[in-house]
């Protein structure tokens, strides 16, 4: 039978267990945003964006206070993010999840280590324990 380290075992499926929640949540809201995005009614959303493209329009005119270039989509930029380049934002917004959660691990386990270590020394068996009459 193998031996299991109670605690690194216990750790390890809270590490586990906290990234698939962290993932499920950054896949949730993606999905969520590509849904509200879908279900916004297009009229609304395209008015406000051409209304804003106007007002871009006026403000490139050399009397402008700002030099805009005017946008050539008719459609909002979130609404062709999450419709059209769904999957690139999931596998970037995944993979970047993946990274900054594996590094909040690393930190956090190097910290529980460190504070262990720092503890009292405790005697392995290996080597020569120090005597009880030695000097501090």
């Amino acid at each position: 039978m193998i031996a299991v380290d109670r605690p690194r075992y216990a750790s390890v499926c809270v590490f586990l267990l906290g990234y698939v929640i962290t993932m499920a949540t950054i896949f949730y809201g993606l999905v969520s945003a590509r849904e509200d995005q879908r279900g916004r009614s297009s009229g609304e959303a395209k008015a406000a964006w051409t209304e804003w493209r106007e007002a871009a329009a006026e403000q490139a005119s050399p009397e402008g206070p700002v030099q805009r270039k005017i946008p050539k989509s008719p459609l909002p930029p979130i609404r062709v993010l999450l419709l059209h380049h769904f999957g690139t934002m999931m596998a970037g917004a995944l993979v970047f999840g993946s990274i900054l959660y594996g590094m909040f691990c690393f930190l956090v386990r190097g910290m529980l280590i460190r504070s262990h270590v720092l503890s009292e020394p405790q005697y392995d068996g290996v080597a020569d324990p120090p005597p009880e009459d030695a000097p501090d």
